[in-house]
């Protein structure tokens, strides 16, 4: 059996068919799946898109660990739309903003100088800020989104629950190749779009993931929020346009943006190439353009309608997996 006929499970045996700047450089999708075949791939279109992600985790890996010097500064990627400079600083967050103090103080010293802050929604918790709006990216779910989101967090709590406790006492952490680049300064070293591909099931560089989660958008609608609660393009997408919208309605002529890295690459793309057309870009930039008063109001509002929805779907989960273990505990006391 070939590499290219091998099952999924022996593919992390096998070399990637493509390369590194081939994968990266692809036009779009179909241009992908076609190197692809042309290499030998088989079976349908997800299959030999489930094998590029899989070759591009090993191929990020190895571009990454090419990086042997640490970065003296965190520093922001830069693009300029309408006569805005937008300034967007992508950082690994973790569940507790970074669970490594290096890590921490490294992106705090820059973060603490900035003005005006705009952040991805949440982590103005957990890093420094003269002035903090949050950008309700959450919205982007919609109500079934929630639903996903709450159903997902009560099938995994324990799971989830142990993860905030390895992130609080700082145990465990990765083992693997990419050790030292977990929560570290070596990390914004690594080329923007390579860092994508740092994650145990990574989304593909950034134009080519934009390209599948706007289709899996316009093809489920209202639905896609239920269907990939973790999508992460449309929340990009809303965040760019609100910085946008933000920005213009205070006549600002710059701004600084704080967000989980993955957003980053994808933030820069709608920035160089604005969907204006777009629903959630109109979305966002209406979001960004509210007053203060009427953007804390609406997200107050928001936020109600996204926790309560959630938290009441995984609230309800969890008591049923309580109420199962302590009738099976019941039942072997019986026995």
């Amino acid at each position: 059996m070939s590499d290219a006929e091998s099952k999924p499970e022996d593919d992390a045996q096998a070399e990637p068919l493509v390369s590194h700047d081939e994968l990266v450089g692809a036009k779009d999708l179909a241009a992908l799946r076609a190197l692809y075949r042309e290499r030998g791939a088989t079976g349908t279109d997800e299959e030999v898109l489930k094998r590029a992600v899989r070759d591009w985790y090993k191929l990020a890996v190895a571009r990454a660990n090419e990086v042997s010097e640490d970065p003296e500064r965190f520093e922001p990627e830069v693009e300029t739309l309408d006569g805005v400079e937008f300034r967007v600083y992508g950082l690994c967050h973790g569940m507790l903003g970074g669970n490594e103090s290096d890590y921490k103080e490294f992106t705090d010293e820059a973060l603490a100088k900035l003005e005006r802050t705009l952040f991805e929604n949440g982590l103005g918790i957990y890093y420094p800020a003269k002035e903090s709006i949050w950008i309700p990216d959450f919205v982007v779910l919609g109500a079934l989104g929630s639903l996903r989101m709450g159903t997902v967090v009560g099938i995994y709590f324990w799971l989830l629950l142990l993860e905030l406790f390895q992130d609080l006492f700082k145990l465990g952490g990765r083992a693997d190749e990419l050790a030292g680049f977990d929560f570290s300064r070596r990390y914004h070293a690594v080329p923007l779009e390579t860092r994508r591909g740092l994650e145990e099931d990574p989304p593909l560089p950034s134009h080519l993931q934009i390209e599948l989660e706007l289709a899996e958008l316009e093809q489920h609608g209202a639905l896609a929020g239920f269907f990939n609660p973790f999508s992460i393009a449309p929340r990009s997408m809303f965040m760019a346009a609100f910085a946008l919208g933000y920005a213009q309605s205070r006549e600002l002529k710059e701004i600084d943006v704080v967000v989980g890295d993955l957003h980053t690459a994808e933030i820069l793309h709608f920035l160089r190439n604005p969907p204006r057309e777009h629903a959630v870009w109109k979305w966002g930039l209406a979001w960004g353009q509210k007053s203060d008063g009427a953007r804390r109001a609406a997200m107050f509002g928001a936020k109600i309608k996204h926790l309560g929805i959630s938290g009441l779907t995984g609230s309800l989960i969890l008591m049923l997996q309580l109420g199962l273990l302590l009738a099976a505990y019941g039942w072997l006391r019986t026995r």
